[in-house]
């Protein structure tokens, strides 16, 4: 049995000719194939992907979006005994191919044919995502943004650049900000009489670690697998009561605080509860206080109406007498 077949691991994704290889960066990797590596396995460090000998790397996609591909002789790409089902397999991943290529062609490099990938660098936070190929000394800059995070485009190293300092300031998140700039991140808010509140949610690709509340520090991540979930925050006046969701996994947890701006500090479930059942009782007596006022002034406006009806009932009834007597003075003169 060939070497390459030996080495082929369970729910990963299959990588192909071992002198012609494919990446998808958002599928598992075959470890005996390449090797993927980040500085302290944290988010804010970019993720490596390099192929171990003897193995070759000649493209790079993410899902089914091709990103970069080096052209390969046909006799590079390593040739398998076909039977009857792997030429059927062959043809169904070539129409498969081809209808990714149509949707969005890998960018090819003629001028690195005979060559190989060395090295594929990825920063990402959500939808942003850099990408940088290594071959031969060459570095290929790639970047997507936005919701359509599929659609790579080849790069200059300073736009490059850019993104690389854009997605690094992603990963801490002021949620006194409502003016959200990312499409990672959807803010809501209301209020209610004399109380405001909004809330942040953010997608589970979101990868923000630390949380500010105008500009002072609120949390911090001690554990790398734990992220900004979102938060509730209710204003009265001065006085803030927050809710800060924190994801870990497929599990969430909650951290409360509570103060004035620059001096919030952390609670316990008990004191949120009381803070959070005093704004409760804040708010009912508002909605009372509305209530009644609402209900005074409906009451004021039906005896207007009313007056207003009686007076127009009673101007009706001396108009109708200053008609009479005018009559009666007309045909008093007619007699005479």
């Amino acid at each position: 049995q060939p070497y390459d077949e030996l080495l082929e691991e369970a729910n990963v994704q299959v990588h192909g000719a071992p002198n012609a290889m494919s990446l998808n960066l958002l599928m598992p990797v075959n470890t005996h194939r390449i090797l993927k590596t980040s500085e302290f396995d944290s988010a804010h460090t970019p993720v490596h992907y390099k192929p171990l000998f003897p193995f070759k790397l000649v493209s790079v996609s993410w899902s089914e979006s091709p990103i970069f591909e080096i052209p390969v002789p046909e006799k590079e790409q390593g040739k398998e005994e076909k039977t009857e089902e792997t030429e059927t397999k062959s043809e169904e991943d070539g129409e498969e191919a081809e209808g990714a290529n149509e949707a969005a062609p890998a960018i090819l490099h003629a001028d690195l044919q005979n060559k190989f990938i060395d090295e594929v660098v990825v920063f990402r936070n959500c939808f942003d995502t850099a990408v940088t190929v290594n071959v031969d000394g060459k570095q290929i800059y790639f970047t997507a943004t936005g919701n359509e995070a599929e659609d790579f485009e080849e790069v200059e190293a300073d736009e490059y650049e850019k993104l690389m300092n854009k997605i690094a300031k992603t990963f801490t998140i002021d949620i006194s900000e409502t003016d959200l700039k990312s499409e990672c991140l959807v803010a809501e808010d209301d209020k209610v009489y004399d109380l405001s509140w909004y809330s942040i949610h953010a997608a589970p690709c979101y990868l923000a670690d630390k949380v500010l509340f105008k500009g002072n520090p609120l949390w911090e991540a001690t554990d790398k697998k734990e992220h900004f979930a979102g938060c509730s925050v209710i204003n009265d006046g001065d006085d803030r009561l927050i809710a800060l969701s924190i994801r870990n996994g497929p599990e969430n947890r909650q951290i409360y605080f509570y103060g004035v701006d620059g001096a919030l500090r952390e609670i316990d479930n008990d004191e949120m509860v009381t803070h959070y059942e005093a704004f409760k009782e804040k708010e009912q007596a508002e909605r009372e206080r509305y209530e009644a006022e609402e209900k005074a002034r409906l009451e004021a406006e039906k005896d207007a109406e009313k007056e207003e009806e009686e007076n127009k009932e009673g101007a009706e009834e001396d108009e109708e007498e200053e008609e009479e007597v005018a009559e009666e003075e007309e045909f008093t003169a007619d007699i005479q």
